[in-house]
């Protein structure tokens, strides 16, 4: 019996401290806007004593004459308004003291009669246990993206965003988060190369100038930066500089044995490399008469062209062939062998803009675009 009295109690002393600001009928802010709109007429007033007497100048007055009885208009209607709402909100008052009052006598009797006080409390949610699983990726790197514009200082956050946004293969979105990691301090040679690389992605694997300097600066901090160094080679390669890149790539491949799929990486760029560097043959076969030096060359070109009949996969081979076809002046055989370079690699679509520049370059035809 002691309990449900102090539980009564409880609520009465509830219902009071909500229902005496009710009860009150205090206006205040009627007072508050009354003395308002008395002093904008009082300044109006001043105001308009000083226009008459030209003390001050006429367009600065007169532009705050305009102001002044915009205040005074805006301030009258709001004290119309209260007045007007005045009324209900007496009747509203007295219902809402009812309300509360009832509120009390009907949910203690009902909640005695159907109610179970001896059960336990329900267990908390684990915030580790909230599954995101119906969240779609998009979703969730709205998310994020709003948690940041909040908290545009969470480097952590920043990090997982550029993350995400590698992993999902946006590598412009990547590099603003990695800008604002790096304009958060932690501007590292790692995180120079990372961004380098964002860049370099974004502009179809091309090393751009500003990639490039990030990594420049990144092996200046730490020389055996291993992503720098490796887009740097690649740099090297598609300014022409093939022997400085394979110097790269060789003492790229001797910094990383145990890594088997670098490993494949490098062993497949020195070979390409290679290929393109001039040899002691070169220099054999450009000493010869013109009529045998055309013929030794023809017949490699022949032997290129065969070899891609039997391994049609080698997409630098097509790029040789197209171009020796071009510069022995076979523009036919150039063009057909265009064409079916693009029909075998149709499914990789950088390969088959890397083709369609080369022809741009060299003045062929553009590839007839396929269905499927």
């Amino acid at each position: 019996m002691t309990f449900w009295i102090i539980v009564l109690a409880m609520l009465l002393i509830a219902a009071l401290f909500v229902l005496r600001p009710m009860l009150r009928a205090v206006p205040v802010e009627q007072a508050e806007e009354v003395t308002a709109t008395d002093i904008y007429r009082a300044e109006l007033r001043e105001l308009n004593d000083r226009i008459a007497s030209t003390d001050g100048d006429s367009d600065v007055l007169e532009a705050e004459r305009v102001e002044l009885a915009r205040r005074l208009l805006a301030a009258e209607d709001d004290l119309k308004n209260r007045q007007t709402a005045s009324g209900a909100t007496r009747s509203l008052r007295w219902a809402s003291v009812a309300s509360i009052l009832a509120v009390p006598a009907l949910v203690l009797p009902a909640y005695l009669s159907i109610g179970s006080p001896g059960l336990p409390d329900a267990p908390r949610l684990d915030p580790s246990s909230v599954n995101l699983a119906g969240q779609s990726v998009d979703q969730m790197v709205l998310i994020a993206e709003r948690h940041l514009a909040k908290n545009p200082d969470d480097i952590r956050g920043w990090k997982v965003l550029a993350e995400t946004y590698g992993r999902l293969n946006r590598p412009l979105g990547r590099a603003r988060a990695l800008r604002r990691v790096a304009e958060l301090g932690e501007d590292t040679p790692f995180l120079k190369s990372e961004l380098g690389e964002a860049l370099t992605v974004a502009a179809g694997n091309i090393v751009t100038g500003p990639a490039r300097r990030l990594f420049e600066k990144a092996l200046a901090e730490e020389p055996t930066q291993p992503k720098a160094n490796l887009y740097m080679a690649l740099a090297l390669e598609q300014d022409g500089r093939v022997g400085e890149a394979l110097t790269r790539w060789k003492a790229l491949q001797a910094t990383r044995p145990e890594d088997q799929r670098f490993q494949q990486l490098a062993a497949a760029s020195i070979a390409r490399l290679e290929a393109r560097v001039p040899s002691k043959r070169a220099g054999e076969i450009a000493a010869l008469p013109q009529a045998e030096r055309q013929s030794m060359i023809e017949n490699m070109v022949e032997g290129l062209a065969e070899r891609l009949n039997e391994e049609p996969n080698d997409f630098q081979g097509w790029v040789r062939l197209i171009r020796s076809y071009n510069v022995l002046g076979r523009d036919a055989e150039a063009q057909a062998a265009f064409g079916k370079a693009v029909t075998i690699f149709a499914e990789d679509q950088s390969n088959v803009g890397n083709l369609q520049n080369l022809a741009k370059s060299l003045g062929l035809k553009p590839a007839e675009k396929t269905d499927g």
